[in-house]
């Protein structure tokens, strides 16, 4: 529910997306397998959210990018809401493949929105990326993006291992103060 309209995300994804046989699914289906072309019924999903959480292991997550760090990182870039919390892993603050100058545009526009990020300290091992999408009067919903496909889980058995690991990744997140101390040192030093 967001901006006083009431609709579930779940109407939403029976309307856009279809199996193979043009056969609409249902929200009773616990995994969904979108191709590249259903990202909008994905981006529907994390407006709807009350709350998001972003990990990325490889790189600033989308909604943080700057359109030449994305073009660096061969990723894309998506519209950053009030909901969302990106955990960055320290590593991906200092990746050497990108320019300088591009790491430092990034770092500041890290810097531009500091309550929208946490950093997670190279001392945590790093896990596969996910985002786990916290939607009213749901258990929360789990996106996975593949290569050419977004996949969304919302059976409690293979969601609840993400939200664990979520909650620990924010747990082991450095506070948001020093996060930001640490990006400020790294564009310094840059």
């Amino acid at each position: 529910m967001t901006g006083g309209r009431k609709k579930s995300w779940g109407s939403t994804m029976s309307k856009a997306a279809t199996d193979g046989d043009g056969r609409a699914r249902t929200v009773r289906e616990p995994t969904w397998v979108l191709d590249g072309a259903e990202r909008a019924v994905v981006d529907e999903v994390v407006a709807a959210a009350g709350r998001v959480v972003v990990y990325d292991p490889h790189a600033v997550p989308a909604a943080l990018r700057t359109e030449a760090y994305a073009a660096a990182v061969s990723g894309s870039v998506r519209d950053l809401t009030g909901n969302q919390l990106a955990l960055i892993p320290e590593h991906c603050l200092t990746r050497p493949d990108i320019p300088v100058e591009v790491a430092g545009e990034q770092l500041a526009r890290l810097l531009d929105n500091p309550g929208a990020w946490r950093v997670v300290p190279a001392s945590h091992p790093t896990s596969p990326g996910f985002t786990v999408l916290e939607v009213e009067h749901f258990h929360p919903i789990v996106h996975i993006e593949l290569l050419g496909r977004q996949v969304i889980l919302e059976d409690r058995g293979t969601t609840t291992r993400y939200l664990e690991l979520a909650q620990e990744l924010e747990r082991a997140c450095l506070p948001a103060d020093e996060g930001v101390a640490l990006v400020e040192a790294v564009l310094r030093s840059g």
